[in-house]
């Protein structure tokens, strides 16, 4: 496909993405504000947030700025995958049926239940959706599947990551912590495509896969980031 029609196949998506991402916003300004400023996400997890709690977050932050070695705007990271994952207290399906927790966190993968047992949690108890996690515990888990993301996408691209521009950064870094590292790995022309900083390119094979077919609007949203970048 050429420059040309990616071009315009990214302009139909872009009124599509402009009016779900501007309502988008305003509900996660509300959810945001509600979330860190009174302790709650609604719906979601009903409890009162702790001085602890607040500590775990700014932490978080404190922990983020040691990457700064690179361009990546890692308030902007954090946020954008928290839009897309959501935030869930109690374990739930996927859309895959994988049972998840928190922001996206795999109850599944090898090393789930010894990570989640060592917030003091009950395995069992938290697939079986009798236990919720503390804001603290799941921004734990967030941190530390953020760092393997951003070590899988380092890894990906090998010597030619610092070469990309940031927002290309965030778009790998994002879909290595929706897809994890061996599936990532396979995106082989991807890889070939940035490598050339050829980011149209690179869009068209993001939209030429089947992680493109199946993960929907984040998907879309993030080919149309891509095929944008200069």
């Amino acid at each position: 496909m050429t420059k040309h029609i990616i071009k315009q196949e990214n302009k139909k998506l872009k009124k599509k993405v402009g009016r779900f991402t501007k309502n988008t916003n305003i509900f996660l300004a509300g959810a945001v504000v509600g979330a860190f400023a009174f302790g709650a996400i609604q719906g979601l997890i009903r409890e009162s947030r702790t001085k602890s709690d607040l500590e775990t977050k700014v932490e978080r932050v404190e922990d983020v700025n040691k990457y700064k070695g690179n361009k990546i705007n890692y308030e902007y990271l954090y946020g954008m995958i928290k839009r897309y994952e959501g935030i869930r207290s109690k374990a739930y399906p996927d859309s895959r049926g994988i049972l998840t927790v928190g922001v996206g966190f795999n109850l599944e993968k090898q090393g789930a239940k010894e990570r989640i047992e060592s917030l003091g949690l009950d395995y069992q108890a938290v697939c079986n959706k009798k236990q919720e996690l503390s804001i603290g515990q799941i921004y734990t888990l967030m941190k530390e599947d953020v760092e393997t993301a951003i070590s899988d996408a380092k890894f990906y691209l090998g010597k030619d990551w610092h070469n990309l521009d940031s927002e290309a950064q965030e778009i790998i870094i994002d879909m290595s912590y929706n897809l994890g590292r061996d599936k990532l790995l396979d995106f082989k022309k991807l890889k070939e495509a940035l490598r050339n900083r050829d980011y149209a390119e690179a869009a068209e094979e993001m939209r030429d896969s089947k992680w493109y077919s199946q993960t929907g609007f984040r998907a879309q949203e993030l080919v149309l980031k891509m095929g944008n970048l200069d």
